[in-house]
């Protein structure tokens, strides 16, 4: 016991810390062209916090709603929420409280989590369009499509 122990200890503390540290939002970096979203008025810098459904009788008689803390949760609203019809998104843009009503279709979007802003400068473009950090010893942000 004490052998296992030794082992998930560290594994524990190592994943309790990233929850201390987890962003606490999603950060739109691209809102597609002619998608459900740009209709709705998201855009580049906006910081997305939480969602909510209305009901949707009768295949979804209850409403829905949650926090978008990472970008899992965000993939998770787009697969889950966004085909079972409008949306509303809240956020922050500059600082102010913001609500997108976003109506059923295409949710074409780049999103990626919050970071530290020295974090965010030690990013840098690749050729993709993805994010890479500059050091060789750094892992890739994916593009959170």
């Amino acid at each position: 016991m004490k052998s296992r122990l030794r082992y998930l200890l560290p594994i524990l503390l190592f994943c309790f810390g990233l929850s201390l540290t987890a962003s606490a939002a999603v950060v739109v970096e691209e809102a597609g062209q002619g998608s459900a979203l740009e209709t709705a008025g998201l855009r580049p810098g906006d910081r997305l916090l939480a969602w909510s459904r209305p009901p949707a009788p009768p295949a979804n008689p209850g409403e829905g709603q949650g926090e978008i803390r990472t970008v899992f949760d965000w993939l998770w609203v787009t697969r889950e929420q966004a085909p079972r019809g409008t949306v509303r998104l809240s956020g922050e843009r500059d600082g102010a409280a913001i609500l997108f009503e976003v109506p059923k279709g295409l949710w074409e979007t780049r999103v990626r989590p919050e970071m530290a802003a020295e974090s965010l400068r030690s990013m840098k473009k690749d050729g993709s369009g993805s994010r890479r950090a500059a050091g060789p010893d750094r892992v890739a942000v994916s593009r959170g499509r």
